[in-house]
């Protein structure tokens, strides 16, 4: 039977590892409350900025020291933003994690948040939302997302360009401020470790920081329906949402084996019925997404635009649907 070590500080903070018995690495993921949903009008794109901001030096070390000190550990690290949380994660060897956590711990207590870092920051930002226009299915996406739910879950995960143009560092700084606090986060460990040590270490450098993140509840969306849209492409791409089970409800393991049965890939019902029997599309899948208080139902095709075309009618109750042509 499996062992999963929980322990709660007392700033809130939660600490969640499975140990592995034959792994010898280790990979951890550190969740804050620094998502867009914690994002203040006319600071949309913070979470982008900070996240991007926090892998450019922490703590007394710059960004080349910083970075140069965990290559050393043979650390792999990434950082991304979703809609409620920041994400830190990290991959090593378990032998190396006590070394690496000081280092990962520092790029959310205290990451320099330098002023040279704002414009390079901005610019990879910024090129984000302009890589959108190569990439119309994620647009879509993006939009789609923006129809089906209220703010502030519908915030796109990119911000918004013209408060990413006019964003200070003292409007990151603040963010980071309000948003990267010890009640709300979440560190999850799993393979090779020693428990004791990794509790004790965590609550050494974590363990004190406080505040308390705001937890906002989604509300009703007001936006369902049809939505068309005119695009410089060849092709037309339909996107269709519908609310679904959130994952706390007991029947979304249903919800979701459900959804992988008839759209589990290539060899899922849906593509094989839509495009390799009808041939009507380039690509078509569904899939389900969760959280803690709602759920959602994606379904995305993209087909080329002459032939034979057909109103996408969103006649499901909560639902949204977007076309780009």
């Amino acid at each position: 039977m499996q062992i999963i070590h929980q322990h709660r500080f007392d700033n809130g903070l939660v600490l969640v590892a499975q140990p592995m018995e034959t792994a010898r690495s280790a990979a951890l993921t550190i969740l804050t409350g620094a998502g867009v949903t914690a994002e203040v009008q006319g600071c949309f794109g913070a979470g982008a900025m900070l996240s991007e901001m926090i892998c450019r030096g922490a703590g007394d070390l710059d960004a080349r020291a910083h970075s140069d000190a965990l290559d050393q550990l043979g650390v792999q690290r990434d950082t991304d933003i979703y809609t409620t949380h920041m994400s830190v994660g990290a991959t090593m060897i378990g032998t190396k994690l006590p070394d690496a956590l000081p280092l990962l711990a520092d790029m959310l207590r205290s990451p320099r948040l330098e002023d040279d870092a704002l414009e390079p920051c901005r610019d990879l930002c910024l090129q984000a939302i302009d890589a959108l226009d190569d990439e119309p299915q994620q647009k879509v996406f993006v939009q789609l997302r923006g129809l089906h739910f209220a703010d502030p879950f519908g915030r796109s995960l990119f911000g918004l360009r013209e408060d990413l143009e006019a964003m200070s560092m003292a409007d990151v700084r603040d963010f980071h401020q309000k948003a990267v606090v010890g009640e709300g986060m979440i560190i999850g460990v799993a393979g090779c470790f020693d428990w004791p040590q990794l509790r004790d270490q965590v609550g050494e450098l974590l363990g004190d920081m406080s505040g308390s993140a705001e937890h906002p509840v989604p509300g009703n969306s007001t936006n369902y329906g049809y939505t068309h849209e005119k695009a410089d492409t060849a092709q037309v791409h339909i996107g269709v949402a519908y609310d679904a089970l959130p994952e706390t409800d007991p029947d979304s393991i249903l919800q979701r084996t459900a959804t992988a049965v008839l759209s589990g890939g290539m060899s899922g019902r849906l593509f094989t019925e839509v495009r390799e029997k009808r041939g009507l599309c380039y690509s078509v899948y569904a899939s389900y997404g969760a959280s803690k208080y709602m759920g959602v139902i994606w379904a995305m095709q993209a087909r080329p635009l002459p032939g034979r075309r057909r109103r996408l009618m969103c006649s499901l109750p909560n639902c949204a649907g977007l076309v780009m042509v």
